[in-house]
């Protein structure tokens, strides 16, 4: 009977410990989180205009999912490119595009990730610059 409670203790122990672990994450200073409740964005951590409150942080096990997002200037190099300009000289142009996300639920909600919203900023950059040339 003591082996059985002792094994009970253990099997509660260890799945109180995962799901402390599920619980816990970490924001850091150069970084903001954007957690969703199931699928929802529900609250903003360590945004740029807002209160800097970086470090640990808990959220609710199975329910919640944080997104974290970088907080610093970021820079999307564009590949040199031949443009014809608009007296038909061939130009070679190397651009590149410096930005922030400042609303990290706006940001989430029409892009979702770092990577689609920088093939759109691309898709963008190449127009414009077709444009002005």
């Amino acid at each position: 009977m003591r082996k059985l409670s002792f094994g009970f203790g253990f099997v509660i122990l260890a799945i109180a410990a995962v799901i402390f672990l599920m619980s816990v994450y970490t924001v850091k200073q150069w970084e903001q989180a954007l957690v969703l409740r199931f699928g929802d964005p529900v609250r903003m951590v360590n945004a740029v205009n807002g209160e800097n409150d970086a470090g640990l942080k808990f959220k609710t096990p199975f329910m919640e999912r944080v997104i974290i997002f970088d907080k610093r200037n970021l820079e999307l190099d564009m590949e040199p490119e031949q443009i014809l300009a608009s007296d038909q000289e061939r130009l070679l142009v190397d651009a590149f595009i410096r930005y922030r996300i400042t609303d990290v639920r706006q940001f989430y909600q029409t892009l979702h990730n770092r990577t689609r919203g920088e093939s759109q900023m691309k898709r963008i950059m190449d127009s414009t610059l077709r444009d002005v040339l």
